[in-house]
């Protein structure tokens, strides 16, 4: 039986203006059912709830500089840190519900901080249509949602990254990534660093590469974090996304995948992102295709 569950409603689309920051509270529900009847306990908080100011999750104005809303997502990323090393250091299994994924910058940061107090070897699985890994002087769009694994990487902005903490690149495993969505700049990074990267249609094509680097990830490390945007998905298994995927992961894959990484149980938490409730289509039960598809992946990465 796993820890206790603490969902992490980080309601921001700072880092991309996509629709995006009413999902924590829209998909919370159905995880924390799923949750307790898998007999688990489970809590939601939405950390606005817990901003200094009324106005940090409002991305309103003329946005400026290289990064929009910059100093807005540094602030979240900040409170996002906090809240989830709070929740690691009391023994807890954080699962941070965006928003955009630019809220990585915070969780993914506290992975960083909690690793290196118990003096253990951390990785980061990334599943993403994208790359995320742009920095602020190679951006296109000056979204933050396109810069947070080249964050944590220990690029971009410095604002983004007050610590020295980084993620090792050899204990970083990029898989889903549709070329057609991803810049040469990100790629050439995230190249130049050796993160290994397996993008959709190959995995589709042969999956067991990608899942043997995620084995040997796995192997490598102590603590695991994962940050799954929901567009690396297919359309058709997940449509309440703002960039809707025709040659995506599918479900199968996904499950598939997500079960063998269980069984190593290094999990230290979880990012679920980039839910955008007006996207959503519903069963014949009145339940989101998506939000149903996010509980099966985060009940399987459990071991539930």
């Amino acid at each position: 039986m796993p820890r206790q569950i603490d969902l992490v409603g980080v309601p921001s689309e700072a880092g991309a203006q996509n629709g995006t920051s009413g999902g924590p509270d829209a998909l919370s529900p159905v995880l924390l059912r799923a949750l307790r009847d898998a007999g688990v306990s489970a809590a939601y908080d939405n950390i606005e709830e817990h901003a200094d100011t009324l106005d940090l999750f409002n991305a309103k104005g003329k946005p400026r500089g290289k990064v929009r809303y910059q100093k807005k997502v540094a602030q979240i990323a900040a409170l996002t840190s906090r809240c989830v090393l709070t929740s690691l250091c009391r023994g807890n299994i954080p699962v941070v519900l965006g928003g955009d994924h630019s809220v990585a910058i915070g969780s993914g940061r506290a992975a960083l901080q909690f690793s290196g107090i118990k003096g253990k070897k951390i990785g980061l699985l990334w599943i993403d249509a994208h790359y995320d890994a742009h920095t602020h002087e190679t951006t296109h769009s000056h979204h933050a949602n396109g810069l947070p694994l080249a964050t944590l990487l220990g690029f971009g902005p410095k604002v983004f990254r007050p610590a020295q903490d980084a993620f090792a690149p050899e204990n970083v495993l990029h898989l889903g990534a549709c070329t057609a969505d991803c810049e040469p700049e990100e790629r050439r990074l995230l190249r130049k660093l050796k993160v290994s990267m397996f993008p959709a249609k190959k995995l589709m094509r042969n999956p067991m590469p990608g899942w043997i680097a995620a084995l040997d990830l796995f192997k490598r490390v102590d603590l695991v974090w994962v940050s799954f945007d929901l567009d690396a998905m297919n359309q058709a298994d997940a449509p309440a996304v703002h960039l809707r995927n025709k040659v995506g992961l599918n479900r199968a894959f996904l499950l598939w995948l997500v079960t063998h990484i269980a069984i190593g149980k290094k999990l230290c938490g979880v990012d679920i992102v980039e839910y955008k409730p007006g996207n959503e289509e519903y069963d014949e039960n009145g339940i989101g295709k998506t939000a149903i598809l996010a509980s099966e992946f985060l009940l399987l990465l459990l071991m539930l």
